[in-house]
């Protein structure tokens, strides 16, 4: 989905069941050049689009490994930076070495899992407990 450039035309119109393929007759190499979404519809779900038009109040924690090699972790910056520029309450962490999909790790005292303990403290902050 990601390397063949497909994880937009899947996150909107998402996947065929195998059950379907089949009754269809449809070949899955169809399903790896489906058409690109246009810039509006993607910015329909774009959080970043959405703070750039002032839709997006929600306060954010952001998590990015410098090893990632799908999406750029000065991406993660960017939207940081514009969240700060927005008035929204934001924090955001660059692991060195992280990767993608780094929370899925089983080190429990790993600068990774510390991470995603800050972003549930984080917002867990902005949780009111019941008297």
């Amino acid at each position: 989905m990601n390397w063949k450039g497909q994880a937009l035309p899947v996150l909107f119109g998402g996947l065929p069941s195998k059950k379907q393929l089949n009754l269809d007759g449809e070949s899955a190499k169809k399903w790896y050049e489906l058409p690109q979404p246009d810039d509006e519809l993607i910015a329909t779900i774009s959080p970043y689009a959405q703070i750039l038009k002032g839709k997006y109040r929600t306060p954010t924690f952001l998590i990015h490994g410098k090893k990632d090699d799908l999406i750029p972790w000065q991406q993660t910056v960017r939207v940081q930076e514009t969240l700060a520029g927005a008035g929204i309450t934001s924090e955001a962490r660059i692991l060195e070495d992280a990767i993608h999909l780094f929370d899925l790790t089983e080190k429990a005292d790993s600068a990774e899992w510390n991470a995603v303990l800050d972003g549930y403290d984080f917002l867990l902050s902005f949780v009111s407990t019941p008297q």
